[in-house]
């Protein structure tokens, strides 16, 4: 019998859970007036408890990525080639004094040659995926406050919406001031907060 059942239970148990606790941290949510006194405190409490959970996780920073210099099996900061590579190591090809063969020329640069220019680094696949998702968040809020600071800067009062120059809040007040879609708004903003976490 495998644990695999075993952990798709308790995966199961913990997401309902954390639905659970963000359905009804939305169901306070959509009971608060907005900007009022409660709907501070609620946001203030969830917020304390983002921090908590943030400085309480160890740092699981990533790696290093694995330079890959012109034999792949090498590491960074081995000659060595790795454990993990199945492949049986390079052998000596160069011939002996009874061979009367001229001596092969290797094109290869040498790994122990300090006058041979260094490698780019490649990154692993998770690396490069970190990296599209901070370009694609960064656009995305760049995207956001620019909209934001034209929508304001045009405004003729700084507190008093303008219909012609709509800010984003402004544009979706009807929708998520009351109701399913108040619930709803609440729901996304803590699960999004949620999922940044993790």
């Amino acid at each position: 019998m495998t644990a695999e059942p075993v952990r798709r239970s308790r995966r199961w148990a913990a997401n309902t859970a954390t639905c659970t606790s963000l359905a009804a941290l939305a169901l306070l949510g959509t009971l608060t007036r907005p900007f009022d006194w409660e709907a501070t405190a609620l946001i203030l409490a969830i917020a304390t408890v983002a921090l908590v959970q943030v400085l309480r996780r160890p740092s699981d920073s990533p790696a290093a990525p694995r330079l890959s210099a012109t034999n792949p099996r090498l590491s960074a900061t081995d000659s060595r080639p790795s454990a993990s590579d199945p492949r049986p190591p390079a052998t000596d090809s160069r011939p002996s004094a009874s061979d009367p063969r001229p001596p092969a020329t290797d094109s290869r640069p040498s790994t122990t040659d300090p006058r041979q220019p260094t490698t780019i680094p490649r990154l692993s696949p998770a690396d490069s995926r970190r990296r599209l998702s901070a370009l694609l968040w960064s656009a995305l809020v760049l995207a956001a406050l620019g909209w934001e600071l034209f929508a304001w800067s045009r405004q003729s009062a700084w507190d008093v919406p303008d219909p012609s120059h709509p800010t984003l809040s402004t544009l979706l007040s009807p929708l998520i001031d009351h109701g399913p879609g108040c619930f709803v708004a609440w729901f996304v903003w803590l699960a999004a907060g949620w999922r940044l976490l993790r």
